[in-house]
């Protein structure tokens, strides 16, 4: 295993028991680390072709794409596409990636500043299965969304957003657990979404993407589905 993994292995699960009983002291040091990148990772679509996705943060300007090489890293073409959630999360098509390549997003900031995003090595597949996902209902209204992790490989951290009917990001955390419950974005490990997501309304249609991001910045699987919310049940 790479010296980056083990490394990475050690932090990642001092954020999950940190998140979850020094939350007051975790939280705001995540957020720090998180403002010093750009929160990005890669998938592979449906149709074959690579694709990544990437928070555009406060105060950056331009992003751009580039790949590793020979000496240094090289910029490379990036074909925007519709926004994986609302402005939260955009999404670009890489035409060139192939099986084994490594990409980064780089974005600037004020004073000339370069920021990047973690290394992303593109992988032969990404599983899309909306099964992973269960919801339920809790007592006072709070919906909990719970996930599996059979065969998906080493993940390193789930990405979780909530949508309305008309596309608007309720909520986008990053969490290690294996569940987390709407609207409580103190319990994850990072938020990017809205500061207070707002109440879900009755039999109103709403849509949760659960994304699997592993230790290369590739994500093994993702789970989309649609459900109603109703006080008492849920439905598809």
């Amino acid at each position: 295993m790479k010296i980056r993994h083990i490394l990475l292995k050690f932090v990642v699960w001092n954020m999950r028991w940190m998140t979850r009983y020094l939350g007051f002291l975790a939280r705001p040091v995540v957020s720090w680390m998180a403002d010093r990148e750009v929160i990005a990772c890669g998938f592979r679509d449906t149709d074959g072709g690579v694709r990544i996705i990437f928070s555009p943060g406060e105060n950056r300007n331009d992003h751009w794409f580039v790949r590793q090489a020979v000496r240094g890293w090289e910029e490379v073409p990036a074909d925007p596409v519709k926004h994986f959630s609302a402005d939260i999360v955009r999404q670009v098509i890489i035409p060139s990636a192939h099986v084994g390549e490594v990409f980064r997003v780089r974005a600037g900031r004020a004073n000339d500043i370069t920021v990047n995003s973690p290394r992303i090595t593109v992988k032969e597949e990404t599983r899309f299965e909306p099964d992973l996902i269960n919801l339920q209902i809790l007592p006072g209204g709070v919906l909990r969304f719970s996930w599996s992790e059979s065969g998906l490989g080493d993940t390193m951290i789930h990405f979780l957003v909530v949508e309305d009917s008309e596309g608007k990001c309720l909520a986008a955390v990053y969490t290690r657990e294996s569940g987390w419950s709407y609207p409580l974005i103190r319990k994850a490990s990072l938020s990017i979404g809205p500061g207070d997501p707002q109440a879900f309304c009755e039999s109103g249609s709403y849509t949760v993407k659960l994304v699997y991001v592993d230790f290369d910045g590739w994500v093994s699987a993702l789970a989309v589905k649609s459900f109603i919310y109703s006080s008492g049940t849920l439905g598809g």
